[in-house]
């Protein structure tokens, strides 16, 4: 059952393996970056063993990876002959954000980031065009289809529809497997990403920044086009205002945890991060991941206020988990997007030309919910209900949901 989805999957027989597999198990976590499964009955644990001294050490060295110089001055070759560089910074830029901008600086690149790379580049950022795909920006799809040059930082982005045709590429990674895998590179530097964007920073001579300039007037007008959505005043509560109510409330280092479904596209448009850390199920697309996401986060990071931003599809199917969050008293944030529907489904179904079928849900009163659980809970439908809502959900030392129903508006836009 684990075996596609771990790094290290092994049993262990008896207890004589244990400690050792249990080392191998928290190194092959650290190393490859992956959840490690190890499964051990429960009499192993209890056994005693003999061993006149230890066997296994608690050390564990970080390598580090640097690219190999031959390759960067191939790349600084390409660098400086492009017109149109776009830089599309991945994951492997968490670490590695202050290179990427100071690169992205020097170059007169606009920087796009993949989904889950959101947050680690600052959404406001006058170089940061946003995400690219489904779930990405005009500006930043406008960018990449004119680009004479992609530079791939710390990604392996899998949808080509969205990159150029024919534009030469530059990808940096540290894992050689993925060099090429999806776009053809034109040259591949194996290594950390810091390292390597710092050195090309450093021997880049001055560009022209007429192409930078030209797209970030275009981001400027998008963010406008954002913000006029965000502050017109409707009815029903719209997707798009409570996020940027959720946006006045969060602090500048709280987690985010995402669920997956319509409410992902809306948060990828909509929701500005400046330093805060977004945690999603990403590449496996599982709904439900908002709740347990939190309450990990949380328990990861006590001290930082934890958001989970989710469906009312994806809270049911997990939302028995709001117990556990009561009973370790982990205060946090769950904001509810409510509209008694699987939008996304529904949506996916539309545009493949089908009736939307079974997408309807029961209108389960969550606030009720996390009341009878031991937390707070608050049914909110309007824009002040919502504000209010959210001051005392911020101050508040329990979890607590937030029920807000929403106007039923296709996400796909």
């Amino acid at each position: 059952m684990f075996e596609d989805v771990s790094v290290y999957n092994r049993r262990a027989q008896n207890a004589e393996q244990l400690p050792d597999m249990l080392n191998q198990a928290v190194r092959a976590a650290y190393a490859e970056k992956g959840p490690a499964v190890l499964v051990v009955s429960d009499d192993l644990f209890s056994t005693k063993i003999k061993r006149e001294k230890e066997m296994t050490s608690p050390e564990y060295s970080v390598p580090h990876i640097r690219a190999a110089e031959e390759d960067l001055n191939e790349a600084l070759e390409l660098l400086e002959a492009a017109e149109k560089p776009v830089i599309l910074a991945g994951k492997g830029a968490q670490g590695a954000s202050g290179e990427v901008l100071a690169f992205s600086e020097k170059l007169k690149a606009p920087v796009i980031a993949s989904l889950p790379a959101k947050g680690l580049i600052p959404d406001d950022h006058p170089n940061n065009l946003g995400q690219l795909g489904q779930l990405g920006t005009e500006p930043a799809e406008q960018a990449m289809k004119h680009a004479d040059l992609v530079i791939l930082a710390g990604t392996a982005y899998p949808y080509r529809e969205y990159l150029p045709e024919q534009a030469q590429a530059i990808q940096i990674d540290i894992d050689p497997r993925v060099i090429g895998k999806y776009y053809p590179a034109t040259v591949g530097a194996v290594g950390e990403l810091g390292p390597a964007l710092a050195w090309l920073t450093s021997k880049l001579g001055e560009q022209d920044p007429a192409f930078l300039e030209q797209y970030q007037e275009k981001r400027s007008a998008w963010h406008d086009k954002l913000r006029a959505d965000i502050d017109k005043q409707t009815d029903v509560l719209q997707p798009q205002q409570v996020l940027g109510e959720v946006q006045r409330i969060m602090e500048r280092d709280a987690v985010v945890s995402l669920d997956v479904g319509s409410i992902t596209i809306w948060t990828a448009k909509y929701l500005q991060l400046t330093g805060q850390k977004l945690v999603l199920s990403s590449w496996l697309g599982t709904m439900g991941c908002g709740l347990p996401g939190a309450i990990a986060a949380k328990l990861a990071y006590p001290e930082r206020q934890a958001i989970a931003i989710v469906g009312d599809g994806g809270f049911s199917m997990g939302m028995q988990d709001f117990v556990t969050a009561v009973k370790y008293k982990l205060p946090m944030i769950i904001v509810i997007f409510n509209n008694q529907k699987l939008q996304l489904i529904e949506d996916e179904q539309k545009m493949a030309g089908n009736k939307p079928t079974n997408v309807e849900l029961a209108n389960i009163d969550f606030a009720a919910f996390a009341i009878a659980c031991g937390g707070e809970g608050y049914k909110v439908e309007t824009r002040t209900e919502l504000q209010d809502a959210l001051l005392k959900a911020k101050a508040s030392k329990q979890p607590v949901v937030i029920d807000a129903y929403v106007e039923d508006i296709s996400a796909v836009l």
